[in-house]
């Protein structure tokens, strides 16, 4: 059986799914599509969020997991498929991969508001991809916290991005045509 929840980016034929396609206004959390911690699926901690991320392999494991704390996709898919249906997606996605990056771009860009992160140790893997992502998925005046984006700075504010002291976040600035900002 396909899991209609669960899609691929290593895959080059990943579709989103018709139910999903006309959503806008996105929320976007990486690296928390796949743990239970605490006995509890991060999709049904993290409720608010649309699209979550994480890596097929299990590469986001922590150094020191807490007792009962584990990597269980499927936990989070059967919340997603009882509590809500058609409404949320997992996505496999490698941010080192840029393959991957432009079909996610593709599939979800300029449709996200705000973007999270539940980890901030896949960022410094590849500033590059993390800066694009981020610029190309958010829409005008979304947001970004990304907790510590290290050496990352840089290249997001290179992108067209603000730094908020006040919130801590990344925003996008928009921009009118001609090359103009608001």
């Amino acid at each position: 059986m396909v899991e209609e929840h669960l899609l691929d980016f290593s895959n080059e034929g990943v579709r989103v799914p018709d139910w999903f396609k006309k959503r806008n206004d996105l929320r976007v959390m990486f690296a928390s599509g796949d743990w239970v911690i605490g006995g509890v699926p991060n999709t049904q901690e993290f409720v608010d969020i649309d699209i979550h991320t994480c890596y097929p392999s299990g590469d986001n494991i922590p150094s020191n997991p807490l007792e009962g704390d584990r990597i269980d996709i499927e936990a989070n898919l059967k919340y997603i498929r009882g509590s809500h249906y058609h409404q949320k997606l997992i996505c496999y996605l490698d941010i080192k991969d840029r393959k991957q990056v432009h079909r996610f771009i593709a599939a979800f860009g300029g449709a996200v508001s705000t973007i999270e992160t539940l980890d901030s140790r896949i960022f410094p893997l590849d500033c590059t991809n993390t800066a694009l992502l981020v610029a190309e998925l958010l829409q005008p005046g979304g947001s970004a916290n990304l907790l510590d984006p290290g050496n990352c700075k840089v290249e997001l504010l290179g992108r067209g991005m603000r730094y908020n002291k006040e919130l801590r976040t990344y925003e996008k600035v928009a921009t009118l045509r001609g090359g103009g900002r608001r």
